[in-house]
């Protein structure tokens, strides 16, 4: 709330906060010490929500304090910039069990896929190929972008969405956002077309 540019209004920064505060509270709501922490997110809130009016204001700590937290219902500007309370948060002590496995359905890693990463390159592949092949088949759940199937490591390639020839560098080329893993006969096809 504090540190932010001296054009946002004194709502939206409240809003912010409030933002913040229920998150932390939604988090640590299943804590046997829900209270304490509530009170002092509470507290901390309160007083960062007042030094970001004054400084946003330009008005001293007791001015904030009249115009902004009357009658004891915590922060708050107009209807709109309201600084919500983690005290409002209600605690609980049960936590849903975690939902059952059911083979088939869904992207579940197997024992080969997670060995992946340890693989040395070989030496007549470039540097770091082992490394973002890996991490480009993790994040696309071991599947092919172009037909989605099922792939391994044997079975596909780490392709480049844009050529690399449109980079000044391979290492610029190779960055995750422009990789995507495709199946051996979508590679074959795609580096036709190229």
């Amino acid at each position: 709330m504090r540190w932010q540019p001296t054009q946002e209004s004194g709502v939206a920064r409240i809003v912010r906060g409030s933002a913040v505060i229920t998150g932390w509270a939604n988090y640590y709501r299943i804590a046997h010490d829900f209270n304490r922490i509530a009170n002092q997110a509470d507290y901390h809130a309160f007083w960062i929500g007042v030094k970001a009016l004054c400084r946003r204001y330009d008005i001293t700590t007791a001015q904030c304090i009249k115009r902004y937290a009357a009658n004891n219902l915590g922060l708050h500007i107009g209807e709109a910039g309201v600084l919500k309370r983690a005290q409002d948060v209600a605690s609980t002590y049960k936590q849903a069990a975690p939902e059952p496995y059911d083979p088939g359905t869904g992207c579940y890693l197997e024992d080969a896929d997670w060995e992946e990463v340890v693989r040395r390159p070989e030496s007549r592949q470039r540097p770091s190929r082992m490394d973002f092949k890996a991490w480009t088949l993790f994040r696309d759940g071991n599947r092919c972008r172009h037909c989605g199937t099922r792939v391994t490591w044997e079975t596909s390639e780490a392709d480049h969405i844009e050529p690399v020839r449109n980079f000044a560098s391979y290492s610029q080329a190779t960055r995750l956002l422009n990789l995507q893993t495709l199946c051996l006969p979508c590679h074959k096809e795609k580096s036709r077309i190229d």
